[in-house]
């Protein structure tokens, strides 16, 4: 899946040139929605290599399933043709699971809530193409569910029994990210998007609306 995602982004970039119009377009004033999955949760294959390397010796074994990656939504707005001011909200999950020497299994179901404040920085002025990069700074929300042989049980009973999955979540959360968008029709088009502080790559679906009339070329 990775390697196919990898590929979007070349191939969407070709577009810019393919479908360039010889007018400029001003997006002031304009509102963006962006529905996006991202690739690949990078706190679960951190947490299940920390969890590896702590268990090895306890006899027993930890392993990550059920996860989800990163999800989200992304609300802007054009203050001029390229600049904008938004917000993003983004979920993922994953399940902790450890196996003890007595064959019982303890989970920890964690998932993430973020959401950000976005400056984003808009290159390029045609209608049908818009190339973003975004500065994001916000907070990011931890919960947890807890569990042994799939009946739930508290935080306490959990750690006293496993305390490896006790993390110290640092409530701020950052972002950069590049994205590009395609508009195949006036309202919806497809965008993706590679970026740091969450998924490495992104793609999913994009709309505009208020959206203003071109700007005839200039004779």
């Amino acid at each position: 899946m990775l390697k196919k995602m990898a590929i979007l982004p070349l191939f969407v970039l070709s577009l810019n040139g393919a479908f360039s119009q010889t007018y400029k377009y001003d997006r002031a004033n304009r509102f963006n929605l962006d529905l996006y999955y991202g690739a690949p949760n990078m706190r679960a294959i951190f947490t299940g290599s920390i969890e590896d390397a702590f268990n090895w010796d306890t006899g027993g074994s930890s392993y990550i399933d059920r996860v989800i990656n990163p999800c989200g939504v992304r609300a802007e707005y054009f203050i001029t043709s390229g600049f904008s001011i938004g917000l993003t909200g983004m979920f993922d999950q994953f399940f902790l699971n450890y196996k003890n020497s007595g064959d019982s299994i303890y989970s920890m179901q964690s998932m993430r809530l973020r959401s950000f404040l976005d400056i984003g920085i808009h290159l390029g002025d045609k209608e049908k193409v818009d190339h973003a990069i975004y500065f994001s700074a916000g907070a990011k929300y931890h919960f947890a569910n807890y569990f042994v042989q799939g009946k739930p049980i508290s935080k306490g009973e959990f750690h006293q029994n496993y305390g490896l999955g006790y993390y110290s979540v640092f409530p701020i959360a950052c972002r950069i990210n590049y994205t590009f968008r395609y508009y195949f029709t006036p309202i919806l088009g497809f965008h993706v998007g590679l970026g740091l502080g969450g998924p490495l790559l992104q793609a999913g679906f994009c709309m505009k609306f208020n959206s203003p009339p071109p700007t005839p070329p200039v004779e």
